[in-house]
């Protein structure tokens, strides 16, 4: 297990540093398949065990809430809905953040769909020329954001049972993304003559509508209950490793371990585990923020071909995970009184503070961008 462990490592430093065709990576990627394999054929219990855990784990805290968001969400896309809101809030999202307008069209799918869908429209942009390969780094990193359903409805309804607390998981994760647009500001000229950008849209009716979106949300709901699976599977071996039993008696650690490698069960771990509720969402703010592993591999399947630096992007990752981390706590203890308990009672109050914390969010950004207008870093 130990062999595998020392394997995984080196597969993924290759994987980031090498391009696919190299030899090296397929040799590593055969020799971990191989040994993944053969523990599983001397305890295929870990396997069954696991996968029926991670089956468990989509089907009744993913699933419920990911399939009817994901085919509203995919409505407003094949409705031209996206382009609409481009062309509302383009320059009110963009001009803070020094980017392009057209930028706006990443930034808005990264804030409704989530990852990876941030990504693969900030290379497709790049693709057809409409943005330099500037303006691609530093939109991948703002573009970059957890599904707003994710977190609010299966981390804080289902996992939490505490819809309050997650939205200031939400809010914190906009900011932080606000605020690594703001670290990663330049002075410098990278304007280029780029191509116009044309838009092409094709009206679709009713039916068309629905059946592509449904279709779409059953894609993308096989597709997560496959990374949740082979994660819980790859998780339970490593849970086997003597090393790692030793580790994971602290239920702290094993979230910490679980979350980097895949977002949703280390957010699972941490909401069954019995520490205290500030430390619980703060972790989870970590977690959505940073993505984990299997979230950044499917970023470098789109950001691989442009030769983006991925670790790059993992270190802004972590900073912007830090940083969303500290925002929690902040907002947490100004709104710990009356907002953030789990008694109905205070339900009331709770949708109000909620509300006005919206609303000074959306405002706060462009005050602090003015503040730090001639401020930059990197």
């Amino acid at each position: 297990m130990f062999v595998l462990f020392t394997l995984i490592l080196i597969l993924i430093f290759v994987l980031f540093k090498n391009n696919r065709s190299n030899k090296l990576y397929n040799i590593l990627v055969t020799l971990c398949c191989s040994v993944i394999l053969f523990s599983l054929l001397i305890n295929p219990k870990i396997c069954i065990v696991s996968s029926l855990e991670g089956a468990n784990l989509f089907i009744t805290k993913v699933f419920p809430t990911l399939f009817a968001f994901s085919m509203i969400t995919n409505v407003i896309l094949n409705c031209d809905g996206i382009y609409i809101y481009s062309k509302l809030f383009g320059k009110l999202l963009c001009r803070p953040l020094s980017l392009p307008d057209n930028c706006s069209l990443p930034l808005i799918v990264s804030g409704l769909c989530g990852y990876p869908l941030g990504a693969k429209y900030s290379c497709e942009l790049y693709a057809n020329k409409e943005i330099d390969f500037f303006s691609l780094q530093k939109l991948l990193n703002i573009a970059s954001n957890c599904s707003p359903l994710f977190i609010v409805g299966t981390i804080g309804t289902v996992m939490l049972n505490n819809t309050n607390v997650s939205y200031i998981i939400l809010i914190s994760s906009y900011l932080s993304c606000f605020i690594i647009g703001l670290l990663l500001k330049s002075k410098k000229n990278y304007e280029k003559k780029l191509k116009t950008q044309i838009h092409n849209y094709s009206p679709l009716n009713l039916g068309d509508v629905l059946k592509k979106s449904v279709e779409a949300s059953i894609d993308t709901c096989i597709l997560v209950f496959g990374f949740i699976v082979i994660f819980s599977v790859f998780i339970g071996i490593i849970e086997n490793i003597t090393l790692f039993k030793t580790l994971f008696k602290s239920n702290i650690i094993k979230a910490l371990i679980l979350g980097i490698l895949e977002m949703t069960n280390g957010c699972n771990a941490i909401s069954m585990s019995h520490t205290s509720l500030v430390i619980k969402i703060m972790l989870l703010s970590f977690f959505t923020s940073f993505s984990g592993i299997c979230v950044i591999f499917q970023v470098y399947s789109f950001t691989s071909k442009h030769n983006v630096p991925i670790f790059r992007y993992i270190i802004l990752k972590l900073l912007q995970a830090i940083i969303s981390s500290v925002l929690t706590l902040i907002l947490y203890f100004l709104t710990a009184k009356s907002t953030f308990t789990f008694s109905p009672a205070m339900s009331t109050v709770n949708k109000f503070d909620i509300t006005v914390i919206m609303i000074i969010i959306f405002l706060l950004p462009f005050i602090v961008y003015k503040v730090i207008k001639y401020i930059t870093f990197f």
